[in-house]
């Protein structure tokens, strides 16, 4: 998986410098020989991460139990599966969300200085980059996490700590799914009360 969000960033640069007016037609035909070259080697990557993921019964259940959450398909399925080694280890949602950095911190200094609360970002970045789009997704195509966002703004929460918000409330939704081996319920998730 990170050899594939490598192919994907080589990509992405490739594809910029396209669009940086590059003059010379030599340079232009290399770099869409390039991109055509790191297609084929995504296409291909993913295609082995796949049969690999159908050919273990657990990790296609595990995958099956993710993409079970809106917001969650399966490349984000299958990062979650790399980036959280031995999710069976953790007891309890609040160990996970350390784990990936999204854990609530308070900034205070003594007993007069206290800042604003920030995530801690001391776990797993890769962890949180997966989650990002997803938790945008998960905004307008999940409920639970559509009235979670909502309740946030009307609290007068910016638009970047609301999506933090919903980063954490996924991953602890993809704990609660893995951990009882049941998929996503949105009935019993509304009325599970999770650490913000």
């Amino acid at each position: 998986m990170r050899h594939l969000s490598a192919l994907k960033d080589m990509r992405q640069q490739e594809l910029n410098r396209t669009k940086s007016g590059i003059s010379s037609p030599i340079v232009k035909d290399a770099l869409v020989t390039h991109i055509a070259f790191l297609d084929d080697q995504i296409a291909q990557l993913l295609a082995k991460i796949r049969k690999h993921v159908k050919s273990f019964p657990g990790l296609r259940e595990q995958r099956a139990l993710l993409t079970s959450i809106p917001g969650i398909g399966d490349l984000t399925a299958f990062r979650i599966l790399a980036e959280l080694p031995r999710w069976e280890s953790f007891s309890t949602p609040n160990q996970v969300a350390a784990f990936a950095g999204l854990a609530p911190r308070l900034h205070q200094s003594g007993s007069s200085v206290r800042g604003r609360t920030h995530i801690s970002k001391r776990g797993s970045a890769r962890l949180r980059t997966a989650l990002f789009m997803p938790a945008i997704v998960a905004q307008t195509h999940n409920p639970v996490m559509a009235a979670f966002a909502h309740r946030l703004l009307a609290a007068g929460k910016s638009k970047m700590a609301v999506v933090v918000a919903v980063m954490r409330k996924l991953l602890l939704l993809a704990f609660a799914v893995l951990k009882s081996g049941r998929p996503f319920d949105p009935h019993y998730a509304t009325r599970l009360e999770f650490a913000s």
